[in-house]
């Protein structure tokens, strides 16, 4: 068995990886072998007669035959498979593109709301982890993961979900009392996109990439974020219906994506947030907690819910119900 995998970054390097079992008399082997295979960078500024010219990328390096006996029948199979519809979007415009890019970063979106409710209900089925359930409490998603909405009143395709999802998160079960939900909380109040961010020719553009790892969360959790005049904090937190200082010692069952818990991606790794808040505002380390890979992939999941249920609509938990206030 061959994996051929990416490597690097930027698209510098192809992986190969070669993972072989062997039959032996004292039973199976294993065997892996990997090596990176650098990729040649394009410059059609580089003529032929440069001693240069082999070591860039030109139109006769691909190898037809292959391409069109190999690799077009895997394209055209992939084509027919985000072809497939897995379900229909309601009527609420606040399921659009237009309107989920809008929200994410400012507070409560539609689409947030809808994967992470998802994701609760998915995980009654969460493989048991040292005799233990997995099934969360809550689920969490951070706002640079969602990258669109779907068309209201329409079919929905694998390809339209891969448009909202187009990252493969894998998801990971963690345990966190009530104390450190309410840090985390606290903390992520100071992420928003405030509204004089959104003013001035320095003014953060919504529809780009705005990596301070301000995060989405189930209906489980609810709270308000007051903005203040110069500081932001978060206040009236509730956790399953009662306030979260009633339940600082217990412990809950949380989802993420293992982009935040387990990278400690866009400052929750303890270090300075950055992505335009001040120096003095320090993330929160997630990476700490103690983490169960449940070896299921986020989007995956959200597409299986809507598989199930066919629609994407308020009686499915695509709807905006106030589990997150923002006020001045």
């Amino acid at each position: 068995m061959a994996l051929i995998l990416e490597a690097g970054a930027k698209g510098s390097h192809l992986g190969e990886a070669v993972f072989s079992l062997l039959q032996t008399q004292e039973g199976l082997r294993s065997q892996l072998t990997a090596h990176l295979i650098p990729l040649k960078k394009r410059d059609d500024r580089v003529s032929p007669d440069d001693p240069n010219y082999d070591n860039f990328e030109h139109d006769d390096d691909l190898d037809i035959a292959f391409e069109n006996t190999i690799m077009a029948p895997l394209y055209a199979m992939l084509d027919d498979k985000l072809r497939e519809i897995i379900g229909v979007a309601g009527s609420s415009k606040e399921l659009s593109t237009e309107k989920n890019i809008a929200d994410r970063y400012v507070g409560e979106t539609i689409i947030a709301n809808f994967m992470n409710d998802a994701i609760v209900a998915q995980s009654a089925h969460f493989p048991v982890k040292e005799g233990q359930s997995q099934q969360v409490d809550i689920a969490i998603f951070n706002a640079t993961g969602i990258s669109g909405g779907v068309e209201p009143n329409s079919q929905i395709s694998f390809n339209d979900w891969y448009s909202v999802m187009p990252f493969a998160d894998m998801i990971v079960v963690t345990q966190m009392t009530g104390a450190q939900i309410k840090e985390m909380v606290m903390n992520n109040a100071q992420r928003i996109v405030r509204p004089e961010e959104l003013e001035g020719d320095n003014a953060l553009d919504l529809k780009g990439y705005i990596s301070r790892g301000f995060l989405h969360f189930s209906k489980g959790l609810r709270y308000t974020i007051k903005l203040n005049s110069d500081a932001t904090t978060a206040q009236d937190i509730m956790l399953n219906d009662k306030p979260i200082e009633a339940q600082l010692d217990e412990t809950f069952n949380v989802a993420f994506s293992d982009y935040i818990i387990l990278r400690g991606a866009e400052g929750w790794n303890g270090e300075k947030v950055g992505a335009g808040l001040p120096d003095e505002v320090m993330g929160l380390d997630l990476t700490s907690l103690p983490k169960n890979d449940t070896g299921l992939v986020y989007r995956n999941e959200i597409i299986a819910f809507i598989k199930e249920h066919s629609i994407v609509d308020e009686s499915t938990g695509a709807v905006k119900d106030g589990r997150l206030q923002v006020i001045p």
